[in-house]
């Protein structure tokens, strides 16, 4: 479907006087890492879902060359806010943890993620925009604090005071 709706958006801007092409991607197109993630580093993507941001990524730059438009590739990592569903990781704990649910972690829960909230993804996604430079890719996320999904169950389960228990499955 990213790949697709890319290819139509791009065929649209064919005959257009669009200047520059402003993608949203993601963190999935990179797969586990062993090392800190840049721009840079080598994609590798686990799901189908990352794999279909790599090919619209790699579908923008050839067709944005060709065609003399510029491009603003973002990818996002681990975004969260108020507003969001219980199918992404820090809603769900919140969600589970606030009915004093059982927490239920996939794998070990050694896996190690950044989160980002997303009042800080736009103000970086603005700067990008307003940004005068041209065919670049750019990682939005926050660095500083990676924490081991384990950790974070146990952190929202300290901060709402709950009794739920941590299941790993």
């Amino acid at each position: 479907m990213n790949y697709l709706g890319t290819k139509n958006l791009l065929t649209a801007c064919k005959n257009t006087n669009v200047k520059t092409f402003i993608f949203s991607s993601s963190s999935e197109i990179y797969g586990e890492q062993k090392k800190k993630i840049k721009e840079i580093s080598n994609p590798n993507p686990r799901s189908l879902y990352g794999f279909s941001k790599l090919q619209a990524e790699n579908l923008i730059k050839e067709f944005c060359i060709e065609k003399n438009i510029n491009f603003k590739i973002i990818r996002l990592f681990n975004i969260y806010g108020s507003t969001q569903n219980n199918s992404f990781v820090i809603p769900r704990f919140i969600d589970s943890a606030l009915k004093n649910k059982d927490i239920t972690l996939y794998g070990n829960g050694l896996q190690i993620r950044s989160f980002c909230f997303v009042e800080d993804a736009v103000q970086g996604i603005l700067k990008i925009i307003r940004s005068k430079k041209k065919n670049l890719i750019y990682n939005i996320g926050n660095d500083l604090e990676p924490i081991k999904i384990l950790n974070l169950a146990k952190k929202i389960i300290n901060l709402t005071n709950s009794n739920s228990k941590i299941i790993k499955v």
